[in-house]
């Protein structure tokens, strides 16, 4: 899991990630059209990449804990499971 930011102050970003308890990595990505191009619409928002690195969900919205992000990551996964007959 890697965060994405359209901030550039590394500080602001590591106090926000401290004060919530988070623990992935972020990357600042300040460039408008990079951040299309990952369908980031505000800040902040969630994805989900297939290790093949194609999207597989978009979660727009604060995530304040670690638990949150595992649980769209789950609940994606859950999404692409056949459903049982």
């Amino acid at each position: 899991m890697i965060g994405v930011t359209p901030e550039t102050n590394k500080s602001d970003v590591s106090k926000f990630m401290s004060e919530h308890h988070l623990n992935f990595p972020v990357i600042s990505v300040p460039d408008r059209r990079s951040l299309s191009l990952m369908q980031f619409r505000m800040s902040p928002t969630f994805l989900v990449l297939s290790k093949d690195g194609i999207i597989e969900h978009v979660k727009v919205g604060r995530i304040t804990s670690d638990e949150d992000a595992f649980g769209i990551v789950t609940s994606s996964l859950q999404q692409d499971l056949p459903k049982p007959k």
